[in-house]
């Protein structure tokens, strides 16, 4: 958190954040840069992604929403069943398969 709030008193303008989940601080690694004013947050989303050991996303936006009170893409959108098969039809796997 300290780096972050560093970085950000350093720079102006649109911060982002790229973390990996190496010791399963990802997730809170992020949270944290969101609350030093970082905007753009990158991860993967049910395992699929860039790197799968990318922050992820489906427990960012969670929080984001429901414990920090942003608004990120949404409940109506969240709660749409045809993103994760989106998603799994990308892949050619069946949607149940994770």
């Amino acid at each position: 958190m300290e780096i972050c709030a560093d970085v950000r008193r350093r720079f102006e303008g649109v911060l982002g954040i790229h973390t990996h989940n190496d010791a399963e601080l990802a997730v809170a690694n992020t949270l944290a840069a969101v609350e030093q004013g970082f905007t753009q947050v990158q991860g993967c989303f049910n395992g699929y992604g860039e790197r799968t050991g990318n922050a992820n996303l489906c427990s960012i936006l969670a929080n984001l929403e429901l414990k920090f009170g942003h608004t990120t893409i949404g409940p109506r959108e969240a709660a749409k069943p045809d993103v994760g098969s989106a998603l799994y039809c990308g892949t050619g796997e069946p949607a149940d398969a994770q």
